[in-house]
């Protein structure tokens, strides 16, 4: 139970927030992109 303490899973937490963060701006940017090639 000592291994698993709220400070690792917290990390973990906003590792996965952070990774997250970074695809919906390359979504974002994708989508941008999508739309000037369309125009």
């Amino acid at each position: 139970m000592g291994i698993h303490s709220p400070k690792r899973k917290r990390m973990a937490v906003d590792i996965g927030r952070a990774i997250n963060e970074r695809e919906a701006k390359c979504d974002a940017m994708k989508q941008r992109a999508a739309l000037r090639v369309v125009k």
